[in-house]
């Protein structure tokens, strides 16, 4: 399947989870329940000046976050199975165009649908047990894997990271260095290069800040887990 039609292929899949777990379905960000997901995908795609908000929620004071949550509350007027039939259409043309736009709006629609999935304790969905995984779908989110580990790397103060597929794959991002007592120098002390290490897709969870959510191993030096346990992933 090419990327476009694997995109169209998740938001099926997610307009149908979306419809079994109910407006009310739990999700795993923080504060939203289904129906405010769905109204976030819909203005996210189809009302530009939103977007700042999305990624600068307390700039100006908060000013555009506000502009952004009228708009989902505005989106959410309609019911939520109207929005349901609107995701149903399928991404406007900018927004799964072949290249880029389709690779990150696959892995956009990817990851608001595992919030839907492993939205309960067992990290699972129970009503939603049919969804398939597609090797396909694994390498597609492989592609897009260094965007997600240098928006994660802005927020880790020199700390790089080195990701690990399951089948093999490997990515590393930032410079690695030697920390010690007395700063970054060459020599002895501890490395400040954070592994992580699971299925492509548990690894774009982990990077943006679904880390309980994430099946991967972690492996770093001290000082490096705590600036990373400490730092604020996602947007």
């Amino acid at each position: 399947m090419s990327t476009v039609e694997l995109l169209l292929h998740e938001r099926e899949m997610l307009c149908q989870t979306l419809q079994e777990v109910g407006p009310n379905g739990p999700t795993l960000c923080q504060g939203w329940n289904a129906s405010d997901l769905a109204a976030h995908l819909l203005v996210r795609e189809h009302n530009p000046l939103t977007l700042p908000g999305m990624a600068f929620d307390k700039a100006f004071g908060g000013i555009l976050a506000g502009y952004t949550s009228a708009a989902m509350r505005r989106a959410q007027l309609s019911g939520f199975d109207d929005m349901i039939s609107r995701l149903r259409l399928g991404p406007p043309l900018l927004y799964r165009m072949k290249g880029p736009s389709a690779l990150i709006n696959l892995a956009e629609n990817w990851i608001h649908h595992e919030d839907l999935l492993r939205a309960d304790d067992t990290g699972t969905c129970a009503a939603c047990d049919h969804k398939e995984q597609h090797r396909e779908l694994d390498d597609t989110l492989w592609k897009v894997i260094g965007f997600y580990g240098y928006i994660a790397s802005l927020r880790l103060k020199g700390v790089s990271l080195r990701l690990l597929g399951a089948d093999g794959q490997s990515k590393h991002i930032g410079k690695s260095r030697v920390i010690s007592h007395g700063g970054d120098k060459a020599g002895n002390g501890e490395s400040n290069v954070v592994t992580l290490e699971g299925a492509p897709g548990d690894i774009v969870l982990y990077l943006t800040g679904r880390q309980k959510a994430a099946s991967i191993s972690v492996d770093a030096s001290p000082h490096a887990m705590e600036i990373l346990n400490s730092a604020k992933l996602g947007l």
